[in-house]
């Protein structure tokens, strides 16, 4: 979905301030595997993903206090066992470093092009010049945080999902078609599984239904 008629169904933004939306975002392409923000980096602006998948990781750090109970099998499988993967995001979503664009310090993840993505950017300094300007665009604002905020209670509540099998049929409930956009490998770092576990699980689920 295009970022003016999304700004119009979900946020009913007024026609004047809906004209002056291609002044304020500013348009990308990014090709797949490159980056639209690398570890270390400033998140400074909040994109909207107009089509394309992204995802948010951070590489594994055998050091890392970390709350997830993984329950990684024995084999190594490359991906799987140097990167967790926090988000995965396709058409219609907004994005941003929470963290660090909350806090102005540098990201501690990275945020990956998955399939050719299309992107709008506003800048964090003009949101909140803008915010200041236009009390209807505080709502938006809000509601853009406070979307982002139940994704990361959703995910949590996936991660506390103690089977796999479990942990994957809401995944598919929530992103039905991600499996056919994205490398099983990084579905599995998102589940906090092998890509070969995974293959298994899948496996099961499939006989169960027959």
């Amino acid at each position: 979905m295009q970022l003016k008629e999304y700004l119009q169904n979900y946020y009913q933004l007024s026609s004047e301030l809906l004209d002056k939306a291609d002044h304020w975002f500013e348009k990308v392409t990014y090709q797949k595997n490159e980056f639209i923000l690398k570890e270390g980096e400033i998140s400074d602006k909040i994109y909207f993903l107009e089509v394309g998948i992204l995802r948010e990781f951070s590489y594994f750090n055998f050091d890392f206090d970390f709350d997830f109970d993984f329950d990684f099998d024995s084999d190594s499988d490359s991906d799987s066992d140097s990167v967790i993967t926090h988000w995965l995001l396709s058409d219609s979503e907004w994005i941003y470093q929470i963290e660090s664009y909350e806090l102005g310090i540098p990201s501690k993840t990275n945020i990956q092009v998955l399939e050719k993505a299309k992107l709008f950017f506003i800048k964090k300094e003009l949101l909140e010049h803008l915010v200041a300007q236009h009390h209807e665009l505080a709502l938006i604002a809000l509601k853009i945080y406070r979307k982002y905020l139940l994704q990361l209670e959703t995910r949590n509540r996936l991660h506390q999902l103690r089977k796999v099998e479990d942990r994957l049929a809401l995944f598919n409930r929530l992103q039905p078609t991600m499996h056919e956009r994205v490398p099983q490998k990084i579905i599995a770092s998102f589940l906090n599984t092998t890509p070969s576990n995974l293959s298994k699980v899948r496996s099961k689920l499939l006989h169960k239904k027959e």
